[in-house]
């Protein structure tokens, strides 16, 4: 959880409940359902793979060839769109990204990729 200083008993209460909460946030927080390891194919989950995963966190994607920062928001109930900014291969780039995912599996499009969809398969948590 990210919380921003704001000198108020509020944001104290806020951290406090977190923690009584067991970290696990409401059933819609992006470290429960976005965040974590994502691939086309499960056995890309497994490292040497053919494939490979790509990693969702709190401000990062990371791809095979490519790291980003991403900046996501939630547009809806398991849903969110994000830009991300990306380095990789000498090169910089933008790019927008909308995820939507249910239970395990998560449609990832590419909305400058004339909307061009990837269905995902979470990977098992290390």
């Amino acid at each position: 959880m990210r919380l921003l200083h704001t000198g108020n008993a509020a944001a104290l209460s806020l951290l406090v409940l977190s923690a009584c909460s067991g970290g696990q946030g409401t059933p819609n927080d992006a470290s429960d359902l976005l965040y974590g390891r994502w691939a086309a194919e499960p056995n890309w989950c497994e490292p040497g793979g053919a494939g490979s995963a790509i990693l969702f966190a709190e401000g990062r994607f990371e791809g095979r060839e490519n790291v980003c920062e991403m900046e996501a928001s939630q547009s809806g109930e398991g849903e969110w769109t994000a830009d991300l900014r990306c380095e990789g291969e000498g090169m910089t780039s933008r790019e927008r990204i909308a995820m939507a995912v249910d239970g395990n599996t998560m449609t990832l499009t590419y909305r400058d990729r004339d909307g061009v969809s990837v269905a995902l398969v979470r990977c098992p948590r290390d």
